[in-house]
């Protein structure tokens, strides 16, 4: 009964201790909390957004602003302000929290100090200044990249002009105003092809004539008494001069298919030439529009303030209701200890058993 008694009473008083803990310090000294949450947009690592947040020239970033000096959690430690900045940022070190909410991409901030407007104005005002430095940060990347990719712009326009000069110069050394590769087929290629054709179609039909005129002539053929009287007749003229015509237009012909072929030579030198310069033409062209197309879009997210990765859930709210420590982490805990202290004091009361002296001893 007595070890049972002692047990309980150390309990009951751990118990009385526990609760005294847990409930008195939020009526005596209470303490707020405000919190609000920051959203990590993709590419950017919670942990890195934390480490930034917590960062000393972070919190040096916000002891220096106007509505936090207006603050009496700032007023409070000293009386001049170099005083108080010193010991804002060393409080804020201690109850300034920054956490990555688990299976989540918020990041959770935290301020706790004595009054709740003032958590509320430092919870938001730390918010406010991470976003504006990681803004200015990135802007400076944004600019620094612009200012690069832009003098490369200016590079590959000068190449390209430079190609489009050359590609002009082929033009006008051939005397070709097209060179490009078309569908259809050019003039020169048809022409020579026509040519070929007329010339092909002239020649059978001269061949046709001179059969017809030589077997015209062995039909008319007189004997030899009448050799040096003979005449030739009106057919045989007539097929003569339109052999000899035919021949004149197939050696014209011969003379403009020559001449097509001639052009066509040219005309696949000239292509050959000009397609080498083209090709440069077109890969510095290719280049310069995804170089514009990545100024243009350098310049959105320049305007744009989610460029940084980062994104505002809302406004920390001033807490009504001072903070309260879980009861579960304090009053199981008391009673356990005070049980442990109450084993103790049975251990060491305990009175120790007699030893029986036997009677020889005592003589």
């Amino acid at each position: 009964m007595r070890t049972a008694r002692i047990l309980i009473l150390w309990a009951v008083g751990g118990l009385i201790i526990g609760f005294l803990i847990w409930y008195l310090p939020p009526k005596l000294r209470p303490q707020y909390t405000a919190q609000t949450f920051i959203r990590i947009l993709p590419g950017i690592e919670n942990g890195s957004a934390v480490a930034l947040i917590k960062d000393q020239s972070t919190l040096e970033s916000l002891v220096d602003r106007d509505e936090v000096q207006k603050t009496d959690w700032f007023k409070h430690f000293g009386k001049t302000k170099d005083d108080r900045m010193g010991g804002a940022v060393a409080n804020l070190e201690k109850r300034f929290r920054a956490g990555a909410v688990a299976d989540s991409d918020l990041v959770a901030v935290r301020m706790t100090c004595r009054d709740g407007k003032d958590a509320a104005v430092l919870t938001n005002e730390m918010v406010d200044v991470f976003l504006k430095n990681q803004q200015a940060a990135k802007k400076k990347q944004i600019s620094a990249e612009l200012g690069f990719i832009q003098t490369r712009q200016l590079s590959v326009q000068r190449d390209l002009d430079l190609s489009e000069q050359e590609c002009d110069t082929v033009r006008r050394r051939y005397g070709y105003a097209d060179l490009e590769q078309h569908s259809y087929p050019d003039p020169v290629i048809s022409r020579l092809i026509d040519m070929q054709k007329q010339a092909d179609s002239c020649a059978l039909e001269k061949s046709d004539v001179q059969f017809i005129l030589e077997d015209t002539n062995t039909q008319a053929q007189p004997s030899s008494a009448e050799k040096a009287e003979f005449t030739p007749n009106a057919e045989i003229k007539e097929l003569r001069a339109k052999l000899r015509m035919l021949q004149n237009r197939f050696a014209g012909l011969q003379a403009m298919r020559e001449e097509a072929e001639k052009r066509h030579n040219e005309l696949n030198l000239a292509k050959a030439q000009y397609a080498q310069r083209a090709a440069i033409r077109d890969e510095r062209r290719r280049t310069l529009d995804s170089i514009k197309a990545r100024v243009e879009e350098l310049k959105i997210l320049y305007d744009n303030p989610e460029a940084c990765g980062l994104q505002v859930i809302g406004e920390a709210a001033a807490p009504r209701e001072a903070d309260i420590r879980p009861w579960q982490g304090v009053i199981p805990p008391a009673v356990l200890a005070g049980v442990i202290a109450g084993i103790v004091q049975i251990l060491m009361t305990r009175k120790k058993p007699t030893v029986a002296v036997p009677a020889t001893a005592k003589q």
